[in-house]
């Protein structure tokens, strides 16, 4: 009979200074004779040996490499400008969002590797020294390093040894040097509206106003192919072209510039001076707001949509800020002097420039901290109107002294602000446009916009380069002829500009839908021109079918004003007047007199107004 036995064994670790505690299972066949102990344990102890017992093997822990995927940045860095330029160093400006550092490498023409490095930037122009290079070509690259990002390059050249400043080789297509539009000064133009900058788009602008645009710069009239219009102007949110404070996007501007020069054609831009919610541009006590203490927003009855609003036209903060847009924007216009024109700007959701409100049910705004701060002291402590509820109180308000002088105090608002986008524009080099909407009507008394005079700084060096006026509706296109007129009276030496929307040159002047009034906009034009208006516009989006329809009125208003003076035939001279402003609401008296002296689409009756 054989026995299996299983015996436990506690056995010490044969790692020296450490015990393990090991089961170990033996089997042993015993013949069925022995039994003895001795035989037992020289039998246990073969057993062991034969089992060769090691202490057990621990696998090493391994421990994969840890990958941190970069977020990309938020925009940038873009590389604007190169500048100092010498054999040892230059300056480099750039453009970023959420770069907490940048990268840079600089390399010869011929791809030899000069100096690479990093950098954490504490402002937006940065200078970079390196080794002693000799007179040539080179490559200036920067990308993200905190962030993920594509290259941004430059080339620029060093020419003196001594270390001079020189300027660098283009890296865009060279601007030319037609003039898209008239020798004789006067040009045709296509507005966006709505929107028109787009910081998506690949050429910086709406794809619907691009489209609108090509077909007007693509028409043929008895097989003559010809340019219907000869510039653009985009309509600009201030929050798409500077997100944050002192961000700007400088790259998306190059784009639309690019894309005009393309089609030889200028670019104008009106700044909509509208922010963001949460870009904490201005504090809550600089946004506009209503009586009852309401921020303005563009959509308040839509609570879960990102929002835009205003700043007050009262900040002192807001004019620093929008002089400084309006200049970086005409810097990089300028760039362009071929093929850009003016910055005008649009505060209200009507898409011209007076104080903003809402339209329905109507709220001024003018309520914010900042305008009650500036309003004590204006008034030498009288308490804030609050009679402003509808058009009826504010007509009677302004019978008192007390709402004229608030009247006054909110037009000067105005005219701050405009002189602010004026001086802007002008630092960066390029035309400052004044825009407005209805003269001398009952509007004005809830847009602040009467004392067009005071608002455009008449007269003044703040006075605009151009004066645009939105003025005159299907039923009343006859005051079209009227603005051109106040406005060569009233603003010497200013350019003048009209629109017309699809509203006013429609078939029945009601529904555009219903067709095109070629008449409308024939008459009106040339009498704009002739009598001494510089830029018609075409104003809001028009369908495709009425653009087309256009084309034998802008193929007669291209050959006798754009490209001649054909149809500058004269006008009837009905001499001029002076009209003081001295009552803020209703309808001025000036449009009567006007009409009473014979003023109309073949007589010219220039106001002034004072």
């Amino acid at each position: 009979m054989k026995r299996i036995l299983s015996l436990l064994f506690l056995l010490a670790s044969f790692q020296p200074g450490a015990l393990a505690q090991i089961e170990l299972n033996v089997k042993v066949t015993l013949p069925d004779s022995i039994v003895g102990k001795k035989y037992l344990e020289n039998f246990v102890k073969q057993a062991i040996k034969d089992q060769a017992v090691k202490p057990p093997v621990i696998p090493p822990v391994v421990i994969p490499p840890v990958t941190v995927e970069k977020k990309a940045c938020t925009f940038g860095p873009v590389l604007t400008s190169i500048s100092d330029e010498s054999n040892s160093g230059l300056k480099f400006g750039f453009n970023g969002l959420g770069v907490d550092t940048l990268a840079y490498d600089i390399y010869s023409s011929g791809g030899g590797f000069v100096i690479s490095g990093s950098v954490a930037p504490k402002s937006s122009t940065l200078l970079v020294n390196f080794p002693a290079q000799p007179n040539g070509s080179y490559q200036l690259k920067i990308r993200g390093k905190s962030c993920k990002s594509a290259d941004s390059e430059k080339s620029f050249l060093i020419k003196s040894d001594q270390g001079g400043i020189v300027v660098p080789v283009p890296d865009k297509p060279n601007p030319g040097t037609s003039k898209p539009g008239s020798l004789y000064g006067r040009h045709q133009y296509m507005n966006t509206t709505g929107d028109g900058f787009d910081i998506h788009d690949p050429h910086g602008i709406v794809a619907k106003h691009r489209h609108s645009a090509d077909i007007l710069l693509n028409l043929e009239h008895n097989g003559e192919k010809f340019k219907g219009i000869d510039g653009v102007r985009i309509n600009m949110k201030w929050a798409y072209f500077e997100p944050k404070d002192g961000i700007f996007r400088d790259d998306i501007l190059e784009k639309a510039l690019q894309w005009c020069v393309r089609r030889d054609i200028r670019l104008s831009v009106c700044l909509v001076p509208w922010r963001a919610e949460g870009d904490e541009m201005f504090t809550d006590d600089e946004k506009a707001r209503h009586i009852d203490g309401e921020i303005w927003t563009d959509l308040p009855d839509l609570p879960t949509t990102p929002k835009n609003y205003i700043p007050s036209m009262n900040s002192t903060r807001f004019h620093e800020k929008l002089e400084r847009v309006a200049q970086r924007i005409a810097s990089v216009m300028a760039r362009y002097p071929d093929h850009s024109d003016y910055i005008s700007m649009a505060t209200a959701q009507t898409e011209e420039f007076q104080l903003v409100r809402r339209e329905s049910p109507m709220k001024i705004t003018g309520f914010a901290p900042v305008d009650i701060a500036k309003w004590a002291r204006w008034s030498n402590g009288k308490p804030v109107p609050t009679s402003v509820h509808s058009e009826e109180q504010l007509n009677y308000l302004m019978d008192t002294p007390d709402g004229r002088m608030w009247f006054e105090f909110q037009t000067n608002a105005l005219r701050e602000s405009q002189a602010a986008l004026t001086r802007g524009a002008r630092k960066g080099g390029v035309r400052a446009c004044g825009f407005y909407a209805g003269i001398g009507a009952p509007s004005g008394v809830f847009d602040f916009s009467t004392k067009l005079n005071t608002i455009f700084s008449a007269g003044t060096p703040d006075q605009p380069d151009v004066i645009y006026s939105s003025e005159g509706g299907a039923e009343t296109l006859i005051t079209k002829d009227m603005s051109v007129d106040l406005n060569l009276g009233t603003f010497p030496g200013a350019a003048v500009a009209i629109e017309f929307d699809w509203n006013d040159v429609s078939e029945n002047r009601k529904t555009p839908e219903e067709g095109f009034n070629p008449n409308a906009m024939w008459i009106h034009t040339s009498s704009a021109f002739r009598r001494g208006a510089d830029i018609s516009h075409l104003a809001m989006s028009y369908p495709e079918h009425i653009l087309l329809a256009m084309t034998e009125t802008l193929y007669r208003i291209q050959k006798d004003f754009i490209k001649s003076d054909k149809g500058m035939t004269g006008i009837v001279d009905g001499g001029s007047f002076d009209f003081p402003i001295t009552r803020y609401s209703g309808l001025q008296g000036f449009r009567h007199e006007w009409e009473k002296r014979g003023g109309g689409t073949e007589k010219q009756v220039k106001i002034r107004l004072q």
